[in-house]
């Protein structure tokens, strides 16, 4: 069982995540994306497959909340995620979207940083902390 916390920072919103997985982990990062833009789901849920590489794990944390900007921009909001395969480098991912209507407006969220990013492993499991710029 994960978690994950929001932060504020000056014209940046930080993440605190926790798991005893690196993949719980990853998938704690997309579950706080919604919130992190504010967006409720209403609708149907899609699936969709995504394929995340990095050459380090602070790489892929910050490339899979790239991916949900990406998504974004796309008027499409992760909503739930389920792992498929993951490792340090590599996360293959279904993840549910909503599409966003119209008139709905969100924060808008431009990249994660590399601004105080960390990736932790330790016997008790995997600590993150990344920042988004505003």
């Amino acid at each position: 069982m994960g978690l994950y916390r929001l932060l504020e920072h000056t014209a940046d919103i930080g993440v605190e995540l926790e798991a005893d997985s690196l993949a719980e982990l990853l998938r704690q990062a997309i579950l706080s994306f919604h919130d992190l833009v504010d967006f409720e789901p209403d609708g149907p849920l899609a699936g969709r497959e995504h394929q995340i590489s990095a050459d380090t794990v602070e790489e892929l944390l910050v490339n899979c909340y790239n991916e949900l900007v990406f998504l974004l921009e796309q008027r499409l909001v992760a909503v739930d995620a389920r792992i498929l395969a993951c490792s340090e480098t590599e996360l293959a991912v279904e993840l549910l979207c909503s599409t966003l209507g119209p008139e709905q407006g969100l924060r808008e969220i431009k990249a994660a940083t590399w601004h105080q990013l960390e990736v932790t492993h330790t016997t008790e499991g995997w600590r993150a902390r990344v920042y988004l710029d505003l």
